[in-house]
């Protein structure tokens, strides 16, 4: 009777985890901001439902407490232990726990975040449940990407130059560049764990998909974040690879893609050809945008520093802002940018709860970083999962370095926690997480 229950209870969490990752696609037109609102509400949710199934799955097994001692498990509780305590004696307790409603990543969103880790860490134990999950995400990416494209202006965006910005169900060109990226890195992850070779191809589709809808949202910072997370997986390929003449054509490769770009895009604009506009966007910096930037920076600097302990609690940089900023004080106008948020992650963290909270922030990353590269390194380890944590390892560097530019927002986040887990379970492999004898490898970039 004790194994159907927690059959049951296993099969509902998994299910759980499958809605959620459906939720990019949600959009409630009645509501105030109905690309945020709404997700996070039917988001936090499923979880508090799949959270009940989990306990009651830990009161017939208390294995499945074991990740609540893990590393990274510690590291991420310490860090938003902290922010909750920044909150505490920061300006607006409630404005921290539950952010504004064109946020929504107040710290009631960050413990539904744990909380959802916490479950796909310890649930999904098999490469075949963790199969299941990345099929899903990549189906919603794929119909997300797929759905934001407008038909009467595609052809003169890709061709003639024309300006356009997707409307996808996320709301936001950016939102879905970051979204997309994640998932770019979550193809490659799933086809080192494909086992039949449609699934390869299916896994390539995705990856294909993804890479078009990053190139449609012309976001910046997730096309470099892409790039940098690309030649990490390529770099880390290789050294597993361990072939001389594997090294010496993927390098005359990238040499001459590098020189044909360069040469296009310079040709190009010497006679005056109009370029797409993501290349335009790309090869043309706007001063202005980065100015903005930079002004906010310097403000979120200086909010730091006025409360360099605990910082001003979380999601409250607002209130430096309306109390400091003088508009000729930092010669710029905020024109394109949102003042709630330095649009940079570090930094957002330094003000909202202080150098205690950027420094657990910063340990959880590298506590994470450490023990995926221990992994790929781990020649006994075997090779799918070698695989599988380059690809989870380049798609975080490459979510790391995206937010130095942007901030955390809540699709991307969902995803991002799912990463966390999956490298959970690279790092803390059971008996049964795999196939012995299968052996996969992982794409290349073109």
């Amino acid at each position: 009777m004790n194994s159907r229950v927690k059959k049951f209870l296993i099969r509902g969490i998994e299910l759980c985890a499958a809605l959620a990752l459906c939720i990019p696609l949600y959009v409630a037109p009645q509501t105030l901001y109905p690309y945020v609102f709404p997700k996070i509400v039917a988001f936090q949710s499923i979880i508090e439902i799949a959270s009940v199934l989990w306990l009651a799955l830990v009161a017939c097994d208390r294995s499945y407490l074991k990740i609540l001692k893990a590393p990274i498990t510690v590291s991420l509780f310490s860090f938003l232990g902290i922010a909750f305590l920044a909150s505490l004696f920061g300006i607006d307790l409630l404005r921290s726990l539950y952010s504004s409603q064109e946020r929504m990543t107040g710290i009631i969103l960050m413990a539904h975040l744990f909380a959802w880790y916490v479950l796909l860490g310890s649930v999904f134990r098999t490469m075949r449940q963790w199969r299941s999950l990345l099929w899903v995400s990549l189906a919603v990416s794929a119909f997300v990407g797929i759905s934001s494209i407008d038909p009467n202006v595609i052809g003169d965006f890709l061709f003639h130059g024309k300006k356009w910005q997707p409307l996808s169900s996320l709301g936001n060109p950016i939102y879905l560049g970051v979204y997309a990226m994640l998932h770019v890195f979550l193809a490659l992850v799933a086809h080192a764990c494909a086992v039949k070779k449609y699934q390869k191809g299916i896994a390539i589709a995705a990856f294909l998909v993804n890479v078009f809808s990053i190139y449609i949202s012309a976001s910046r910072g997730p096309i470099i974040a892409l790039g940098i997370g690309g030649a990490i997986a390529l770099f880390f390929h290789i050294i597993i690879r361990q072939s001389a003449q594997l090294r010496k054509n993927i390098l005359i490769g990238a040499l001459i893609l590098a020189a044909t770009c360069g040469l296009g895009v310079f040709l190009a604009i010497q006679q005056h050809i109009t370029l797409p506009y993501t290349i335009e966007k790309l090869t043309t910096q706007s001063v202005s945008s980065f100015s903005e930037r930079l002004a906010l920076w310097n403000l979120g600097i200086d909010a730091f520093k006025e409360r360099p302990f605990l910082g001003w609690g979380w999601e409250n940089f607002h209130y430096y802002y309306t109390k400091h900023f003088k508009e000729p004080g930092y010669g710029t106008r905020f024109t394109d940018l949102w003042v709630d948020r330095t649009h940079n992650q570090i930094i957002d963290i330094l003000v909202n709860s202080g150098v205690l909270g950027a420094a657990a922030y910063l340990t959880f990353w590298i506590v994470l970083f450490v023990l995926l590269l221990r992994s790929i390194m781990q020649s006994k380890l075997v090779l799918q999962l070698r695989y599988a944590a380059i690809g989870i390892l380049a798609g975080l560097a490459a979510y790391f370095i995206q937010n130095l530019s942007i901030f955390d927002s809540p699709a991307p986040l969902i995803l991002f926690y799912l990463f966390i887990a999956f490298a959970y379970f690279i790092v803390s492999p059971s008996e049964d997480v795999h196939d012995k004898k299968q052996h996969y490898s992982m794409p290349l970039f073109v």
